[in-house]
C-alpha cells in the first residue's frame, strides 16, 4: 500500500512538472513619489500668497507711528535750513565786515604813505637848508678871504672862491659876486670889493 502511494506521489509531482509554466502578469513600475526640497517644503509664490490678501505694515510700525517719524523728520529738515540760513547770514556778514575793515586799513594806508612822504620832504628839505648855511658860512668866510686879499691889492687866487661863492649864494648876493668878479677882470679892485661887501650882507639875511 505504502509503495502504491509512493508510486502515485512520484507520478503526480512529474506530471506537475511536465505543464507549461503561466505567463507571468506584467506589473506596473511603481511611480516615484514627488521630489522633495531636501527636506525642505516648497514655498507659495508671491502672487499665490498675495492673492486678495493686504500686505501688514511694516513691524513695529503702524500708520500713526510713521506720521509722527514724517512730521519729525519734516521738523528736522526746516530746522536745518533754518541754521543753514542763520550760518549763511552771519558769514555774509562777517565778509562784509572784513571787506569793510579791508577798505579802512587799505585808506590808512594811503595816508600813512602820504604822512610817510610829508615826512621824507620835509626831512629833505630840513637838511637842504642845513647844507645851504653850511655852504653859505663856507663862501661867506671865503669871501672874506678875498676882501683881505684885495685890501691888500693882491688878485691872484682869487677867482676860484668867487666861482664858489656865486653858486652857493642866490638872489641879490649872487649878483653882486657876479658884478664883482666882472670889476675885477677889469681891473677895479674898488669896485669888486664894494660888491663883494654888498654880497656878504645879502648872504647874511639868506642865513
Amino acid at each position: 500500500m505504502r509503495k502504491f502511494i509512493s508510486i502515485v506521489f512520484i507520478a503526480s509531482l512529474a506530471f506537475a512538472q511536465a505543464k507549461p509554466a503561466k505567463p507571468a502578469t506584467p506589473v506596473a513600475p511603481a511611480q516615484a513619489p514627488p521630489a522633495r526640497d531636501a527636506g525642505v517644503a516648497p514655498v507659495k509664490s508671491a502672487a499665490a500668497a498675495d492673492a486678495g490678501t493686504p500686505m501688514p505694515a511694516a513691524s513695529g510700525f503702524n500708520s500713526t507711528e510713521l506720521d509722527r517719524l514724517r512730521k519729525e523728520v519734516n521738523e528736522l529738515k526746516l530746522r536745518s535750513a533754518e541754521v543753514e540760513r542763520a550760518q549763511q547770514q552771519r558769514a555774509d556778514a562777517l565778509s562784509a565786515q572784513v571787506d569793510k575793515l579791508s577798505g579802512q586799513l587799505e585808506e590808512l594806508k594811503g595816508q600813512l604813505t602820504k604822512v610817510t612822504d610829508a615826512e621824507a620832504r620835509r626831512a629833505d628839505t630840513e637838511q637842504a637848508v642845513v647844507n645851504q648855511k653850511s655852504a653859505t658860512s663856507s663862501a661867506s668866510a671865503s669871501l672874506n678871504s678875498v676882501l683881505g686879499a684885495l685890501a691888500t691889492g693882491n688878485t691872484g687866487g682869487v677867482d676860484p672862491s668867487l666861482r664858489y661863492a656865486e653858486s652857493v649864494f642866490t638872489g641879490n648876493a649872487q649878483k653882486n659876486v657876479q658884478l664883482a668878479r666882472a670889476a675885477l677882470a677889469q681891473g677895479d679892485l674898488a669896485s669888486a670889493r664894494q660888491y663883494l661887501l654888498l654880497a656878504l650882507y645879502e648872504a647874511e639875511g639868506q642865513r
